[in-house]
């Protein structure tokens, strides 16, 4: 059988959408059954829904925080492009990466549960970039990995544990134009 969706203009300033299917009868090998289903809500919804994802992905690619997710052997599965670009590296270059490629010293995460830190990362140039990084773990159909939050320009002593980064973390949140959650 064969499938296709395709656009009809009319009167309104947007097509309506249809799908159209071919198959064979099953009782008659010769003849074809020719379905048509109108497609318009559907197709009006996925739009919706895809230029949300999209709208979301920017967002949280060009954060001006860095963010990255690893699994439990530290292998990068996700990077924003802030946090990419402070590495000097593509977002398609650093899945090729482990964690442990790119920080400096021994400040290291926990590789997996809660955890937040210091960590010295080194950029494909040689330089350092000092962070404070908060990371969580989530589950990923049965993979567990982490997802952490890199903040640049941050002091944090060890006395206050992070204290003006937390600060400064949820500042950043408390002030945007959106809101981030996630619900099962």
């Amino acid at each position: 059988s064969d499938q296709v969706e395709i656009p009809l203009s009319g009167e309104m300033p947007e097509p309506d959408w249809f799908q159209v299917l071919i198959r064979p009868l099953e009782s008659l090998p010769n003849f074809l059954v020719w379905s048509l289903e109108d497609i318009t809500a559907r197709k009006a919804i996925n739009d919706i829904l895809s230029r949300e994802r999209q709208d979301l992905a920017d967002f949280l690619d060009f954060m001006p925080t860095g963010i990255y997710s690893v699994d439990v052997d530290g292998k990068f599965h996700y990077a924003n492009q802030r946090f990419v670009q402070w590495l000097g590296m593509s977002t398609d270059d650093i899945l090729n990466v482990s964690l442990d490629d790119v920080i400096e010293g021994s400040a290291r995460p926990e590789p997996d549960g809660e955890w937040h830190g210091v960590i010295r990362f080194k950029n494909t140039s040689g330089k350092t970039v000092e962070a404070l990084v908060f990371q969580g773990t989530y589950d990923d159909a049965g993979t567990t990995r982490t997802r952490s939050i890199v903040l640049r320009d941050v002091k944090s002593d060890e006395n206050s544990a992070g204290g003006q980064g937390k600060s400064q973390f949820r500042s950043l949140f408390d002030s945007a134009p959106v809101a981030i959650t996630t619900v099962d």
